[in-house]
């Protein structure tokens, strides 16, 4: 299928949107980038840096983790993450302090003769979904490497040990069974990653390098990879359809594939800039003014963004006809009934992404319940009183207040 080539008139509010570069308070070189909300946001970088700010970029406090590169971050909430460096993968619960995820040296063993170290990890988090990989070895190296990998379900609450050591590259998580993943190939699970198949197609002489360059676009398995910035090609492929596409992308280095406005993060004359578009990469809109040294974007909604890079730099998007207002929080209608309930509770939402997370909290704020997102939730379980419940999707949330009933 030919790319389909689309013309479009640049609207008002198109056209004054803008990047705004803002004073991150460090030079040394940033990986990654997330914000969950329009006010909370993390950025990591070399020298195991992690950058935060409580008000939407204007200001960022700093800390360490190690002292390597931090290459990858994931936060479902403000106060709850984690971050992934050269050797270890790391938690936090309060959003300052980060903690070696324990099941990783509790799987290292350690004697008076032989210590081994980890020597690289890895992690993929969508939702409530994750996986954990990490390689292992004695210093100095005597025994062979051992790979291990981990899968969560319920947010990193609990770990399962899987029974394969697979890791192929970046993966896309449909639901707790059905997995995507690429490298030198399309690669599919329907049983959490135990059992793979591969799509006969090799796409490339060797997986792409940055970890946000493959995208699943819908459930079939048409998704969309992207080589690294150097190589000048990109396909839509499809894992029983292998050529579904190629699109017009080229150069890119991290993209952010939505249902609406997609954004692409790609060199153009050496120069980062960010490309929209809005039939999934098949068409651009023009580009953004450069973005000197950017290496990762992050958009909470079609209005709101920001990207980092090297020497420190940290660029806001801001498109003031789409993006609500700094602290508000869009689409933000819950319903929930019956109300007041007894067993269930149904929720319906006008939030424009797949929530993630609820959480319940009782009278005096305090987070009783935290579990992956449903329509129907059980309230059996909660003594008879008044309680708040909040859903999570990236960039948004509702929240709305219920009655446990006798």
């Amino acid at each position: 299928m030919k790319p389909l080539l689309l013309s479009f008139v640049l609207s008002p509010a198109f056209l004054c949107a803008q990047w705004s570069q803002q004073v991150s308070g460090v030079s040394a070189n940033l990986e990654a980038i997330q914000f969950v909300d329009e006010l909370n946001g993390f950025c990591v970088g070399e020298n195991g840096l992690v950058l935060r700010t409580t008000d939407g970029g204007d200001n960022w406090t700093n800390s360490t983790v190690g002292s390597g590169y931090v290459w990858d971050l994931y936060f479902l909430e403000a106060d709850n993450g984690f971050i992934q460096t050269n050797s270890m993968v790391y938690r936090t619960t309060n959003g300052i302090d980060f903690e070696p995820l324990q099941l990783i040296l509790d799987g290292i063993p350690d004697s008076d003769t032989i210590v081994y170290q980890p020597v690289g990890c890895s992690f993929d988090f969508d939702g409530p979904i994750g996986v954990v990989a990490a390689s292992y070895t004695d210093s100095p190296q005597t025994q062979p490497m051992v790979t291990r990998q981990w899968k969560t379900i319920d947010f990193g609450a609990t770990w399962e040990e899987m029974a394969t050591t697979a890791q192929y590259g970046n993966m896309e998580f449909l639901d707790e069974q059905h997995w995507f993943a690429a490298d030198f190939y399309l690669h599919e699970t329907v049983d959490g990653g135990q059992t793979w198949d591969t799509c006969g197609a090799n796409y490339f002489s060797f997986p792409p390098y940055n970890r946000d360059c493959f995208k699943i676009l819908d459930g079939t398995g048409r998704g969309l990879i992207s080589m690294a910035y150097h190589l000048d090609f990109s396909y839509i492929v499809g894992f029983d359809q292998p050529n579904v596409g190629s699109s017009v992308l080229h150069h890119v280095i991290d993209m952010e594939v939505q249902a609406s406005h997609s954004r692409f993060l790609a060199f153009e004359s050496n120069v980062a800039v960010v490309r929209t578009s809005l039939d999934q990469g098949l068409s651009l809109l023009p580009g953004s003014e450069p973005l000197p040294g950017a290496w990762a974007i992050d958009f909470i909604s079609d209005g709101r963004g920001w990207a980092c890079g090297d020497g420190g730099k940290i660029w806001k998007y801001a498109n003031d006809e789409t993006a609500v207002a700094e602290g508000t929080e869009p689409h933000s209608q819950l319903i929930l009934f019956p109300n007041p309930g007894g067993e269930i509770i149904s929720i319906e939402h006008t939030l424009d992404r797949v929530p993630e997370l609820i959480l319940i909290r009782d009278v005096s704020g305090k987070v009783i319940v935290e579990m992956a997102y449903s329509s129907f939730v059980d309230i059996g379980g909660l003594a008879p009183g008044n309680y708040s419940m909040t859903i999570v999707a990236k960039g948004q949330r509702a929240s709305g207040r219920f009655q446990r009933m006798e």
